[in-house]
């Protein structure tokens, strides 16, 4: 029991350091690699394999004193340390096939994962699109683990064959109202809420996969500390950025108020996790939008249109009253005719 209970607290310790560094360190749409900065904060929905070994081992723990234990004694303290952790759809089974003490982890469970940061330039650099502040999004983590651990005559051992972990993230801007820059000029940002639009989604499906660097099909103690990585991973997901822009250049500028619906679709099937590269080939090419253009008349006729109006009336101002005797209308012609009729006429 106490070697399994060491064995276990430092493979799990081993398999979400490689989890934070390989898969939360890849640069994502909207988020970019904010998934690691959410998991140094201490976000419930990315500490789930924090949480779950504090459960398990906690429950291994108990088991102290006895020379030997039943099936159902080991698995008593570790599943009710994960219902009591509100692991509601996981459960541990205990075995003792071929001689060895084996537990089989079956794990799937919903956490609302809280805020995390936006990037600044969400996560796509070349769209010259930023924010000035540091708005967060929302986001959901599902976790579906299937692993077995054990400990047999070479002591304690992580299987790498049937072995998967799914990380399922939702991440959501709701009611965003931030100061961005676009273009290169200032803008205000907000979600796009509008009826029968919709809105910024961007799902995230990552298959992680466990590497034996020796192709034993085991995972020993001595192999988590020779640097290689301990995951291989892909993600599949469909991006849509979807936010209203409203240009808020200063009056000095003389420049009208102009608006756009952005809407960028960004899609990427199985494609590798790859935190070092620059995504220049992730998944499909991106496809955006500027729909529901317009222009501020108000501003437009306040700021550049409305001063050189008044520029126009100061130098004309001289000629008006050449203007109204060719322009003013002849009585007596005038009523003759259907028009008026000007000495212009």
């Amino acid at each position: 029991m106490d070697e399994l209970e060491a064995g276990l607290s430092a493979t799990l310790t081993a398999l979400e350091n490689s989890v934070v560094t390989e898969v939360f360190g890849e640069t994502l749409p909207l988020v970019g690699n904010n998934f690691q900065v959410a998991w140094s904060n201490n976000v419930a929905g990315f500490r789930y394999l924090t949480k779950l070994r504090g459960a398990v081992v906690s429950g291994l723990a108990t088991l102290t004193g006895a020379a030997d234990y039943s099936l159902a004694e080991v698995a008593a303290p570790i599943n009710a340390r994960l219902v009591s952790s509100n692991f509601i759809a996981s459960t541990v089974a205990v075995s003792t096939a071929n001689n060895e003490a084996q537990l089989a982890f079956i794990t799937s469970d919903t956490f609302t994962a809280g805020a995390v940061p936006l990037e600044q330039d969400f996560g796509i650099p070349n769209l010259d699109l930023h924010f000035t502040g540091t708005p967060s999004g929302q986001t959901t983590a599902n976790w579906t683990n299937h692993f077995n651990v054990g400990v047999d005559a070479g002591g304690f051992y992580l299987e790498t064959a049937g072995s998967r972990l799914n990380i399922h993230t939702t991440t959501t801007i709701n009611s965003l109202n931030a100061a961005g820059r676009f273009a290169r000029l200032p803008h205000t940002i907000t979600d796009n809420n509008t009826s029968g639009a919709t809105r910024t989604s961007i799902p995230a499906r990552f298959n992680v996969l466990l590497v034996d660097s020796d192709n034993s099909g085991k995972i020993r103690l001595n192999e988590l500390s020779n640097g290689g990585a301990m995951v291989e991973a892909t993600v599949t997901g469909s991006t849509r950025l979807s936010v209203k822009l409203l240009s808020s250049v200063p009056a000095s500028a003389m420049l009208p108020q102009v608006g756009t619906d952005l809407t960028l679709l960004w899609t990427f099937l199985s494609t590798p996790v790859d935190p070092t590269d620059n995504n220049a080939t992730f998944g499909d090419k991106p496809n955006l939008s500027l729909d529901n253009n317009r222009i501020n008349l108000d501003s437009f006729f306040n700021s550049f249109a409305g001063r050189a109006l008044d520029k126009i009336d100061e130098v004309t101002a001289p000629l008006q009253p050449v203007i109204d005797a060719l322009t003013f209308a002849i009585p007596l012609l005038s009523d003759l005719g259907s028009d008026d009729v000007t000495i212009l006429d």
